[in-house]
């Protein structure tokens, strides 16, 4: 591609990569100019900025439409993951980058995505999303979120990291190789890609620096989200790739036994004391093992955030509410693999009557 270039990476001789970016929106009338301003601000010389209208009845278009960006309409809301698709279709970069209508991007947002792709290997990077209004709370979150998404084993079969949708890019090419976001999933499609272009052969990277902020503070919302997300796509996500890879049922064991073990303790007050020490113990053993790794993260990042501001109180809030946050996310998906399995199963019968 045949592109307007004003710098160099790191003093190599290949041009700067032309990055389209792509935001997809629905009724973000609230939110959409600031988060334009925040992309029109960004460092970075070479870029496109497509808005992608999914429906919207307030007036997201209308005050997008007084900014140098392109819009793309679409009448009846079709979710983030085909608006997403629907962008990148139109996008001349050879960098998509997506962030949604209601994230601001950092200064360095772009720069320091593009970095990243020096490595020809490189399919696709990601960075972390950090609450706009800093709280006490917040911290924990934003140090929750951090972690999640730099896991390197999170995709066990591939060693590779999570990369959430609203800071993501990946070469068009590659995009358009592996077939874009799966609108069947709109809020999984960020982890179905990431598999699906590291089955390709990619690796994917993430990059702490290329920071996104996003518009919520209050822990009972982000709470109340991840129990929605777990729920929904990403109880259908495991479905999907359950059979292709094997290693993933041990990671949906190690979920379903968190999801049980405080029903274990609590039936310890109805049941035999043998039988409750046999549940407990195994339970017990079974969530040390698996979640040992995660826990020793957990307690660096801890360890880590009292340090930085100061406070020794996060040393037992911060461990509380990331296992808040990691515990209804995997009640979300444990309660959503049960109404899948019910839900097909009620569909087979009605196929048989």
């Amino acid at each position: 591609m045949n592109h307007p270039q004003s710098n160099l990476v790191g003093g190599n001789a290949d041009p700067i990569p032309f990055i389209s970016i792509v935001v997809p929106v629905h009724n973000e009338e609230e939110n959409i100019e600031a988060c334009i301003l925040s992309l029109l601000n960004t460092e970075y010389p070479c870029k496109e900025i497509i808005v992608v209208n999914d429906g919207s009845t307030d007036k997201t278009a209308e005050i997008a439409a007084k900014y140098p960006v392109k819009i793309v309409h679409i009448n009846k809301k079709s979710g983030s993951a085909s608006a997403r698709n629907m962008g990148a279709s139109i996008a001349k970069g050879d960098i998509i980058a997506f962030i949604d209508g209601d994230c601001l991007a950092d200064r360095y947002w772009l720069k320091n995505l593009a970095a990243c792709y020096a490595n020809p290997q490189v399919g696709g990077v990601g960075g972390p999303y950090r609450s706009l209004k800093v709280s006490y709370l917040s911290r924990c979150i934003d140090s929750a979120i951090e972690g999640a998404l730099s896991l390197n084993g999170k995709f066990r079969e591939f060693k590779g990291p999570m990369l959430a949708g609203c800071n993501i890019c990946f070469r068009k090419n590659i995009f358009d190789k592996v077939g874009g976001f799966n609108s069947s999933l709109p809020t999984a499609g960020d982890n179905d890609i990431c598999v699906r272009t590291m089955r390709a052969g990619y690796a994917l990277t993430f990059e702490p620096k290329a920071i996104v902020w996003h518009n919520w503070s209050r822990p009972l919302e982000y709470l109340k989200c991840q129990f929605k997300w777990g729920a929904s796509d990403n109880a259908n996500f495991y479905v999907k790739h359950f059979r292709q890879y094997s290693r993933w049922k041990l990671e949906l064991l190690s979920r379903t036994l968190f999801v049980l073990l405080p029903f274990a303790l609590l039936a310890g007050f109805y049941l035999s004391a043998l039988i409750t020490s046999i549940v407990l113990i195994t339970l017990s053993i079974g969530f040390i093992v698996l979640f040992f790794p995660s826990l020793r993260r957990m307690l660096r990042r801890t360890i880590k955030i009292a340090k930085t501001y100061k406070n020794p109180t996060y040393l037992v809030t911060n461990p509380i509410l990331e296992l808040s946050v990691f515990y209804v996310h995997r009640c979300g998906t444990f309660w959503g693999l049960i109404h899948s399995a019910f839900s097909n199963f009620a569909l087979h019968l009605k196929r048989l009557w």
